[in-house]
């Protein structure tokens, strides 16, 4: 059917009715992908609320409201743009041949960049590749054989976008950068195949009948969130909202959804009184002649080790055979979590003590000044560090001893760079030997993505998760070595602490990768300490932090603790009813976890998460809903927390 006769100027009416029914038909379809693809990974999750059904057609509402603004956008900009209005006499089949050649080549660019191992484009490189690739593929459908495939080149293209908004970038929003980009590939999609539509089928005869229907249907994308927000349950909101890739950017830019959330949250009322100290922030007096001391200290940091790893074999082979040993002779923290599920907020709140890390400091210009290596060498405690990662060089940027080879070969993406680490930490360790006291930092980044494929034993396949594994037990080997030669060089008179500083989603809650939530298998993590002629396991079962990983160190050499400290000397007995606060980068989702109960408050869609860790250890069931009094509670206490320190927003 021709396109050439797209309706006239004056019939803006009936074009723009057209876009909407078409765009509603292209959210609706959408939004039943996304919520299928969403269920088929949290299925159990979904259930506790509501029937499968239900919670598909609320997505098809929310997407297909959102569709029916692009398509009326479509179809206003169609009759705009008549064929007598376009510059260089275009035709629409110029402008689809165009379109299908554009988008068909950023897709391309998008699957060779993220099918393989590790990133290897850069903008520099990227840009004239997509120029090539839009040239060839212009080229290629402006010619016969092209005109007669683009009817399945729309539709390739239409399940290309739904991967890519569904998948790929879904998959890589581990920072506010990358879910802007998620939300405008999840808008790019809607409009995509909404054009795509108009442009095959602009002048059959659809319409909605009387133009107060379209006046209504306008109003769906503002009545549908806005309902659903103020109505629906916390859980409801929560796999709507969090559970999908589509519907979740949908509702996220979507300001009407969290103003209909906003009646859901807890009443401010009682939240002026002031925390209660004993509970929050409560320092226990101990005989100071009972705290254990080192002459050298050594910090082993491993990137992205999930703590359910450590004990875990794969096929017949143990992940982390060493890291086992030095457990059974440990101090071991079972519920050791990070402040953030990010290196650069855990890291940096393991050497400052602090429970928000870096987040409230100046990015890097004066960061050093927070950390203890400075006060360390007030001391005369020498401090040497093996960085892998650049904000850890950024932190223990004044040490005496800093060797970055591991950090050089991270950055240039060498693969396996954990023998680089030992190798590096052993001869600053011995440097390190030759001084009265000395602290030694080492990295290791291995574990963290891109994980590259082995060829050896502890190649356990291709798929991702197989790929972690591998690295996981690499990395445990050469720690092994590491600390080995420890003993040799140090003798008795040395303390360890190993600790990772985030764990890594493998759709344990619909999500990959870290950073932007707060559930165990990102946010826990190993955390084990030997001290001098320690032969015996000791296990701790009460919440920990990384912020107790400054008092700990300065405990260690006998330095009085520092008041600005807010984490805890794991040498002292632990506070009782001890809380650790949560956030992720921005503060965009904060909370508590204690003994029993993590608490978790998403504050761009406000919605509320409570879960039961002795109940339910994988945060399946979110008991929001049912405990109102204890959420108003626990919400009351997170607000007075940080108006207490200042904390904005």
């Amino acid at each position: 059917m021709s396109v050439d006769g797209l309706p006239p100027r004056q019939d803006i009416s009936d074009a723009v009715q057209r876009g909407l029914m078409l765009g509603a038909v292209v959210g609706a379809v959408l939004g039943l992908v996304d919520m299928a693809w969403s269920l088929s990974r949290t299925t159990e999750l979904a259930l506790e609320t509501m029937q499968p059904a239900g919670l598909v057609a609320l997505s098809m509402l929310v997407v297909g409201a959102f569709g029916i603004w692009i398509g009326a956008a479509a179809g206003l900009i169609s009759a705009w743009l008549s064929p007598r209005t376009l510059p260089f006499k275009l035709s629409w089949r110029d402008i689809e041949a165009a379109l299908l050649s554009g988008v068909g080549a950023g897709l391309l660019l998008l699957f060779f960049e993220f099918l393989r191992p590790a990133p290897t484009l850069t903008l520099m490189s990227a840009v004239p590749a997509m120029a090539v690739l839009f040239a060839c593929l212009l080229w290629v459908i402006r010619t016969e054989i092209g005109r007669h495939l683009r009817g399945p080149l729309w539709f390739v293209e239409a399940l290309g976008m739904v991967y890519v908004s569904g998948r790929i970038i879904y998959e890589h929003s581990r920072s506010i950068a990358m879910a802007d980009i998620h939300a405008a590939a999840v808008v790019a999609t809607i409009a995509f195949a909404t054009i795509a539509l108009y442009l095959r089928f602009s002048t059959l005869p659809l319409r909605l009948g009387p133009r107060w229907i379209a006046l209504v249907a306008l109003a769906a994308p503002v009545v549908v969130p806005l309902g659903i927000g103020a109505t629906a349950g916390h859980q409801s909101r929560l796999i709507l909202s969090e559970r999908t890739a589509i519907t979740y950017r949908v509702l996220e830019l979507n300001r009407f959804f969290r103003v209909g959330g906003e009646r859901q949250m807890p009443p401010a009322k009682g939240c002026d009184d002031p925390v209660d100290p004993p509970r929050l922030r409560a320092q226990i007096e101990v005989d100071d002649s009972s705290i254990p001391g080192a002459d050298h200290v050594v910090l082993i940091v491993i990137d992205t080790l999930r703590a359910d790893r450590i004990g875990h074999t794969r096929d017949g082979v143990a992940l982390t055979e060493n890291l086992d040993r030095f457990a059974d002779q440990s101090v071991v923290f079972k519920r050791a979590y990070g402040t953030t599920p990010s290196t650069v907020t855990t890291v940096g709140s393991m050497l400052t003590g602090l429970a928000t890390g870096m987040g409230d400091l100046p990015r890097w210009d004066s960061v050093q000044e927070h950390t203890i290596v400075d006060l360390l060498d007030e001391h005369g405690i020498v401090t040497g560090a093996v960085p892998a990662h650049a904000v850890m060089e950024d932190l223990v940027d004044t040490s005496a001893f800093v060797a970055d080879e591991a950090l050089d070969a991270v950055m240039a993406d060498t693969p396996h760079t954990s023998p680089l680490s030992t190798r590096a930490a052993i001869g600053t360790a011995s440097e390190l030997a030759d001084r009265d006291r000395g602290l030694l930092v080492a990295h290791y980044f291995d574990p963290h993505e891109p994980y590259y494929p082995r060829d050896d034993k502890f190649d356990f396949g291709r798929s991702e998760e197989s790929r972690y594994d591998g690295e996981v037990a690499y990395t445990d080997r050469a720690v092994g070595e590491l600390l080995d030669e420890l003993a040799s060089i140090f003798g008795d008179d040395h303390a360890v602490i190993i600790i990772s500083d985030h764990g890594e989603e493998f759709w344990d809650h619909g999500y990959r990768f870290h950073a932007m939530r707060l559930y165990d298998e990102s946010l826990r993590l190993v955390a084990m300490m030997n001290l001098p002629g320690q032969n015996q396991k000791k296990v701790i079962d009460a919440p920990v932090s990384s912020a107790d990983v400054a008092p700990t160190i300065l405990d260690l050499f006998g330095l009085d603790p520092v008041d600005k400290l807010e984490g805890h000397s794991w040498l002292r007995p632990l506070p009782p009813e001890r809380r650790i606060f949560l956030h992720t980068l921005g503060r965009q989702r904060v909370g508590f976890v204690d003994e029993r109960f993590k608490f978790i408050v998403n504050r761009r869609i406000n919605v509320l998460e409570l879960y039961d860790l002795i109940e339910d250890p994988g945060e399946a069931r979110n008991l929001a809903d049912s405990r109102p009094e204890q959420i108003g509670e626990l919400y009351c206490d997170m607000v007075r927390w940080k108006r207490e320190r200042n904390l904005v927003p």
